[in-house]
């Protein structure tokens, strides 16, 4: 009898420990089959949402630098944030627009985008305000090139009669150049046409392919430098880049959504002299609705982890530094959540 009530004793401790096991919580962050701490914040808390957070990003072309970017981090938000991150193709302006609109979460577009956009300037036909960024990407450069064969054109006002490869409609860097012709020597798409000349719109690769094929004269790209799209017929045909007039500084002082860019000598080859030019920073745009913690975390995540990221993306690793992450200021306000952020690490005060 007494061993009879020490067998159900013992069953019945077996049973308490089983049913204690199996209400103990699942790890926060499981990876095949181990299991990773999450991220934490400066007091240790953890910064990984307990449930899933979907966010969606507009971004460029794929292969293009705002495209890798987002392709190298949305992993890390994966890991470090449980936030998954989905990436659709877009352009500076449509992006923008999505933003705005609530179509998408984060659109990556220009500095220039917000600053016309406050003011219902460019290719806003009225103000749009309460949109804000998360960081500054990298500087998107304005690059004018032609064949290295072709010796007439000595600057850019030199394309008034010429076949002219520009972006796609509606691009940051389409709006910039035309509104530079413009203003600085009165040239229109309407004179341009009356010359003989002609704009198409293409993009990096077919602006490239039509100046090697000697479809058009010259060619506009914005991005990153070296760009692989003027890379790819450095040699041949070769490629010699155009320089704007000294009328460029005067035009910029005007427009506060661009600032002057060096590119070193030696970028491209045959590239001998450095070569001034315009940027406007490209940036990562929310709306000011953003969960202001969602905001903070976002940006702390991938600051946290910029080094893995710069390992798979080279705009990342030749581009994006800490120091530069709020460069972007004029007419591209920061989110309060990334203001917590480069408070917290001392880059603004």
């Amino acid at each position: 009898m007494l061993k009879k009530s020490l067998s159900m004793l013992m069953v019945l401790a077996m049973s308490i420990m089983v049913a204690a096991c199996s209400s103990t919580p699942p790890p926060t962050n499981t990876n095949g089959g181990g299991t990773k701490s999450a991220s934490t914040d400066k007091n240790g808390s953890s910064l990984r949402y307990a449930e899933t957070q979907m966010i969606r990003m507009l971004t460029s072309a794929p292969g293009g630098g705002m495209y890798n970017i987002a392709a190298a981090i949305s992993p890390i938000w994966q890991e470090k944030l449980n936030v998954t991150a989905s990436i659709g193709p877009g352009g500076s302006y449509s992006n923008f627009l999505a933003v705005s609109k609530g179509e998408t979460d984060i659109g990556f577009c220009h500095q220039c985008m917000h600053y016309w956009a406050e003011r219902g300037e460019g290719p806003f036909q009225s103000k749009i305000t309460g949109l804000s960024t998360l960081t500054t990407l990298f500087p998107a450069t304005v690059q004018v090139f032609t064949s290295a064969k072709n010796t007439s054109i000595k600057t850019v006002a030199d394309v008034k009669d010429k076949r002219i490869g520009l972006g796609p409609q509606g691009s940051a860097l389409n709006i910039f150049v035309l509104d530079y012709l413009n203003k600085m020597y009165g040239i229109t798409l309407d004179k341009i046409a009356e010359a003989g000349g002609s704009v198409n719109y293409m993009s990096d690769s077919d602006i490239s392919s039509g100046i090697s094929d000697g479809i058009i004269d010259v060619g506009f790209a914005l991005g990153t430098y070296p760009k692989s799209s003027i890379q790819e017929i450095e040699n041949t045909p070769g490629i010699r880049l155009i320089p704007f007039g000294d009328d460029l500084q005067k035009y910029l002082a005007t427009n506060p959504g661009w600032n002057k860019m060096v590119i070193p000598a030696k970028t491209y080859a045959g590239q001998d002299k450095d070569y001034p030019t315009a940027t406007s920073w490209a940036v990562a745009t929310v709306s000011n609705k953003m969960d202001e913690e969602l905001a903070y975390r976002l940006v702390k995540a991938f600051w946290e982890n910029r080094e893995t990221a710069a390992g798979a993306c080279v705009e990342i690793k030749n581009f994006m530094k800490l120091e530069t992450a709020t460069a972007a200021k004029a007419g591209a306000p920061l989110h309060p959540g990334a203001i917590r952020y480069y408070k917290e690490v001392g880059v603004l005060k």
